[in-house]
C-alpha cells in the first residue's frame, strides 16, 4: 500500500481527525497576519494547510 493512501486512511480515523483539527487551529492562529490576502500552499494536498487562499484578518 502506498504511503499516501496509508496516511490518508489514518487521517480519517478519530486520532487523525483530532490531530488535523489541532494542526488547523495552530496554523490558522499562526499565519493570520503573515501572508495578507493570499497564501500559497506547497506540499501534500488534501485536508491540511490553509482553509482558503484568503487569510483572515482579525
Amino acid at each position: 500500500m502506498p504511503t499516501t493512501n496509508t496516511l490518508n486512511d489514518w487521517f480519517a480515523t478519530t486520532q487523525g481527525q483530532y490531530l488535523l483539527g489541532r494542526e488547523q487551529a495552530f496554523f490558522d492562529h499562526s499565519v493570520t497576519d503573515i501572508f495578507g490576502f493570499n497564501a500559497l500552499q506547497l506540499g501534500r494536498g488534501g485536508p491540511r494547510g490553509g482553509r482558503s487562499g484568503e487569510a483572515e484578518h482579525g
